[in-house]
């Protein structure tokens, strides 16, 4: 850039006025930088520093000024920005959980529908547990969609409302049977669900469906949207699996409705989880 600037075909900046150069100048700027800064005549040499600047502070030679303080790059002109960490680094979380349901909906009179909800389960540091959902394509005709959402305790199956301390959306409300709440996206298709240290430490996980204008239930592909807030058990696997084989449970479809529930889970409780689903 400054080789450039010394170019004689270069235009030269508005802001310095373009004048004839004489052989000497150029032999000046050609020279190492120490000759740049050496006096031109004994009389300049005897002025003080700030004269043979002259009334600018800014030194005649244009290409071999010194390095610019941030005080000084502040007052040319230049904005010296400070950002505190906090805000540019928040802190990290660890992600627990990242999976993407598919959701198709449709047929007879229903409004047809395929779209997705990407859930997202991070950790943090110190102990903070979030459930973020994401939605896309799910509200095509305008109106409201709601997350029909519950807890589900370590060892057991059964919904049950969030403990006290969480922090949850806005509009959130006891859907009316005491077990789950209902919960509005946002405007921008998203909703987060936050457990801090010390709140619900014994939630295994969080389970929803998506509600559309209080009458469709467009349910996920895999079946309700699960996401879990704690590593499963091979133990906790077995047992919520075992609690429903009881006399008078149900079929063997619903059996096996069970087992598919809990194929991620075992899967992540490793060979003894997968041992759990086998027994």
């Amino acid at each position: 850039g400054r080789a450039a600037l010394c170019s004689d075909t270069t235009p030269r900046s508005r802001t310095v006025a373009a004048r004839p150069r004489s052989r000497s100048s150029v032999d000046r700027r050609r020279t190492p930088s120490r000759a740049a800064t050496a006096p031109r005549s004994e009389h300049s040499a005897a002025l003080p520093a700030q004269q043979r600047r002259g009334p600018s502070g800014r030194g005649r030679n244009l290409f071999f000024r010194p390095a610019m303080s941030a005080s000084s790059m502040t007052a040319a002109g230049r904005k010296t920005v400070r950002v505190n960490a906090s805000v540019a680094a928040p802190p990290a979380g660890k992600i627990r959980f990242d999976e993407t349901a598919k959701v198709d909906f449709g047929g007879h009179d229903r409004i047809e529908t395929h779209g997705t909800v990407h859930m997202l389960g991070v950790e943090y540091a110190d102990g903070t547990r979030t459930v973020t959902l994401t939605q896309s394509e799910l509200l095509p005709q305008g109106g409201n969609l709601e997350l029909h959402w519950a807890c589900v305790f370590e060892g057991s199956d059964e919904w049950c409302l969030p403990p006290d301390g969480a922090v949850l959306p806005g509009g959130t409300a006891d859907s009316g049977d005491g077990k789950a709440s209902r919960t509005p996206f946002g405007g921008d298709g998203k909703l987060v669900l936050s457990f801090p240290p010390g709140v619900g430490e014994d939630i295994e996980r969080v389970v929803g469906i998506i509600v559309r204008n209080n009458a469709d239930w467009l349910h996920a592909d895999v079946g309700d949207l699960v996401v879990p807030l704690k590593t499963p058990s091979s133990s906790g696997v077995l047992k919520a699996l075992s609690v429903a084989e009881k006399p008078g449970s149900g079929s063997l479809f619903e059996r096996f409705c069970r087992i598919n529930d809990k194929l991620s889970e075992s899967q992540q409780a490793g060979p003894a989880g997968a041992g759990g689903v086998f027994a």
